[in-house]
């Protein structure tokens, strides 16, 4: 019974490769007319006008030059002025600086851990 299921399952999965690598072939043979034909409406003058023309409902109102939206993340400062500080990146940074300080004191005790004890030997 595992047999049979065995050898359709086989059978199944021969024919999709067979039929998939046909196909592939069949893409890579056909020749440059025939790929055009099927996508001449892509190249079509008229529509590409159409989208060029076309504006958005939002921007129909916008003049020439008109800033929509900007976001800047940096603030910038007047000259002579102190450089500002994010105070929740800055609350980060100081945590980030105390887990490696703390990082490093775990690795210096690490190594202090050794106090020379005895070697446990293997018996077999």
């Amino acid at each position: 019974m595992i047999d049979i299921l065995y050898a359709i399952s086989v059978l199944i999965l021969l024919f999709f490769g067979i039929s998939l690598m046909a196909n592939g072939w069949g893409l890579m043979s056909m020749s440059e007319r025939e790929n055009t034909e099927e996508y001449e409406h892509y190249n079509n003058p008229q529509l590409k006008k159409a989208v060029e023309e076309s504006t958005h409902p939002e921007m129909q109102n916008l003049l020439e030059g008109e800033q929509l939206l900007s976001v800047s993340f940096v603030k910038e400062d007047p000259p002579g002025e102190k450089e500002y500080e994010d105070p929740l990146n800055k609350s980060l940074q100081e945590r980030i600086d105390a887990l490696r300080e703390e990082n490093k004191k775990d690795e210096e005790d690490d190594d202090d851990e050794d106090d020379g004890g005895e070697l446990v030997g293997l018996s077999r």
